[in-house]
């Protein structure tokens, strides 16, 4: 006779003379207490009641031989380690209804072959050490699943996606497709890569920070119906190689691909009137972009440390550039249309081998008539300054900085306060040193050195 020591509809021991393999939990009970179950090697297959919300810490831990358990919908919590080492379970299905999976609730369940899982939270180690999960069924509203909820699963190699009863599928093996844009919202887990991202779903905007510092990615393509993705949306992918701008879209937002290290070619669709700040910067693999013609404005660092980037194509109509190209290898600029163009960019002297750059009215402070080519571009940063001389006396005067940036500081201070003739008052307040004034000479001398080249 199965007896069970019940409070408040809570089962809080259990006792079986009989040993028996099956177990059905009365219909009333709504709740299995911490160590109900535990170390009870007989138990083979266990019916809970529609009844029950929660299943406790350690509630069937060490029951060796269940191998069906059943959890009905309507079960909102099934707590740390509650089937922990049933290492006979070989499926198990948790429903909707349960909000969090805890910590190691299936640990070492490791005849476990699959897995349905529509809870929406799974946390650290929840599935660890099933060494034999092959599937695994997740919710598409799954919001948190923690960095190792599924570690030490060698032979995990499906993932499916449940969304509206359509299954999206994904295989690990593989690697080679991925078609929900849910699961990889997560920034640490199970899956090293994915060869490719592609977003299916109703809404039309990409949500500030959405993907950023996934890992994962390598290619994403954005749907058609996408008009706009939020600041950092994108940030810190850092494997993102390829990128898929659909003609629907209408705004980038600000660090949108900041840090996308890998990626190498971006066309910006011709519906994008700005750029904003910052918004490929650090993108360091790019070697070409193509700007379109409806293109206004291009804010400050769009661009900044693509130090890749070789090619630069601005279709008709663009007008303004606000210090976006900080680079040194920019080697072709084209422009197709008839209007004079304003860079601003202080650093643009400094590109080396630049061919056809035309309608360009102002480079970095050099006037260049309108449709100038590059003799005509050489010829007026000659008139101003060798152009290799000026890369290199930045390179020294950089070197400098870094080395001597505190001194440097003091320098330039103490250059003021001798034309006002307070060498010793300054020198007396900031306590310098000896060794600290010949720096200062050593330095004075090397930028005069550097001023006569």
């Amino acid at each position: 006779m199965q007896q069970f020591t019940i409070k408040d509809n809570t089962i809080k021991s259990y006792n079986d003379n009989t040993w028996t393999k099956y177990l059905e939990i009365p219909e009333s009970i709504k709740a299995i207490d911490y160590g109900a179950f535990t170390d009870c090697p007989n138990i083979v297959n266990v019916i809970l009641p529609k009844s029950l919300e929660v299943i406790g810490s350690r509630a069937f831990e060490n029951c060796r031989n269940l191998k069906t358990v059943v959890i009905p919908d309507g079960v909102k919590r099934i707590d740390s380690m509650a089937f922990k080492n049933c290492v006979s379970l070989d499926n198990i299905s948790i429903p909707a209804s349960v909000n969090v999976v805890g910590e190691e609730a299936f640990w070492n369940c490791r005849n476990l072959l699959s897995a349905s899982v529509q809870a929406k939270q799974i946390n650290d180690n929840a599935f660890s050490n099933c060494k034999f999960l092959a599937h695994l069924e997740l919710s598409y509203d799954l919001e948190q699943m923690k960095n190792t909820s599924f570690e030490n699963c060698p032979n995990l190699r499906k993932i499916d996606i449940v969304r509206n009863g359509k299954s999206y599928s994904f295989d690990l093996k593989d690697k080679k497709q991925f078609t929900i844009g849910s699961f990889y919202k997560f920034k640490k887990n199970i899956i090293e890569t994915l060869d490719e991202c592609d977003f299916q779903d109703d809404k039309n905007v990409i949500g500030q920070s959405e993907y950023s510092d996934n890992i994962m990615l390598r290619k994403v393509v954005i749907p058609r119906n996408i008009t706009s993705i939020g600041s950092m949306a994108f940030e810190g992918c850092t494997n993102l190689e390829e990128l898929v701008l659909p003609n629907s879209l209408e705004n980038i937002g600000t660090d949108a691909f900041k840090g996308c290290e890998k990626l190498k070619e971006v066309y910006i669709p011709d519906r994008i009137k700005k750029l904003e700040t910052g918004v490929f910067s650090g993108c360091k693999a790019i070697e070409s972009i193509s700007i379109p013609y409806d293109m206004t404005v291009i804010y400050n660092s769009a661009f900044y440390n693509c130090s890749s980037l070789k090619k630069v194509t601005i279709r008709k109509g663009a007008k303004s550039f606000d210090f976006d190209f900080q680079l040194s290898t920019l080697k072709d600029q084209s422009d197709n249309h008839q209007q004079g163009l304003t860079f601003t960019n202080e650093d643009l002297v400094k590109f080396k081998s630049m061919i056809d750059i035309k309608a360009a009215n102002e480079i970095s402070g050099v006037q260049v008539h309108k449709e100038a080519a590059l003799d005509q571009v050489k010829q007026c940063q000659d008139n101003s300054a060798n152009t290799e001389k000026l890369d290199e006396i930045t390179a020294r005067l950089d070197e400098i900085e870094k080395k001597y940036d505190t001194l440097l500081k003091k320098y330039n201070l103490l250059c003021r306060i001798v034309s006002m003739n307070r060498v010793e008052e300054y020198v007396s307040f900031y306590q310098l040193t000896e060794s600290e004034l010949k720096k200062i000479a050593v330095m004075e001398e090397t930028l005069n050195e550097l001023g006569e080249m």
